[in-house]
């Protein structure tokens, strides 16, 4: 039996370094597949490359289940991580008082203390991928960086659930158990890729739900029209649905 790990690809982005910038990851493991993005007003880019690292690594820290180790295998295109921790940069900065070879300080000295502290609590190991060469999850990493440093409010830790279908991998989205769930009202009977998306996210305690537009079948180009469902809406909302939903059995 082959050795289950988890794979998370990352990427950031910074449009004048500094400048806006974003950064973003997806992390694989089994049939799941989860998205983040989280975007900066003033930073750069070794910062978000370097953010993206950590809030991926933070976010399964959080979330594993206690009893469970798995290695980690971590894809980034930036070659200063990969080449920190491959050739030993990061533990001789740590060694001599975050300091390098030259006698300067290291730069973004608290998020490198953070990496390393994940690096001495798993298993971890970067392999550094050549951006912008068609791997489909760095460019998805590389889009939500670019969207969240242009301005686009961040997806938080968006989960799906892997499936095949036309001998395609396509993502599904989980429903969660506090929307009410309409099957035969979320699937596209023509072309079987989701047509509504839902998803609640409990600290903001709201509902986004998502209308998918598919403009082309082949490459599975998306337009995503998003309405937001919480306190000050939900009645009207509840009001308005229960009435339409009346009509679809006459």
């Amino acid at each position: 039996m082959s050795e289950e790990i988890i794979k998370i690809y990352t990427d950031g982005a910074c449009s004048g370094n500094p400048g806006p910038g974003g950064f973003g990851w997806v992390l694989l493991f089994r049939d799941h597949k989860i998205e983040h993005s989280e975007g900066e007003t003033l930073t750069t880019n070794n910062k978000m490359e370097l953010s993206a690292v950590i809030s991926a690594l933070q976010y399964y820290d959080e979330n594993r289940k206690k009893d469970k180790l798995f290695p980690i295998h971590i894809y980034t295109d930036s070659n200063l991580i990969v080449q920190a921790i491959n050739q030993n940069w990061l533990k001789a900065w740590s060694a001599n008082g975050w300091k390098k070879a030259d006698k300067k300080p290291v730069k973004n000295q608290e998020l490198w203390e953070d990496l390393l502290f994940y690096l001495r609590k798993y298993q971890i190991k970067f392999i550094w991928l050549k951006g912008h060469t068609g791997d489909e999850f760095n460019e998805r990493c590389d889009t939500l960086a670019r969207d969240a440093a242009g301005g686009d409010k961040g997806i938080y830790h968006k989960l799906f659930k892997l499936i095949k279908g036309n001998d395609k991998e396509i993502s599904e989205e989980y429903l969660k158990e506090t929307v009410p769930q309409v099957p035969e009202l979320i699937k596209n009977p023509e072309n079987d890729v989701l047509n509504f998306l839902f998803e609640y996210h409990p600290r903001k305690k709201e509902i986004r739900i998502e209308q998918i537009s598919v403009g082309d079948k082949e490459k599975r180009k998306q337009i995503k029209h998003e309405i937001v469902i919480n306190k000050s809406n939900f009645e009207e909302f509840k009001e308005k649905f229960e009435k339409l939903i009346k009509n679809f059995d006459k």
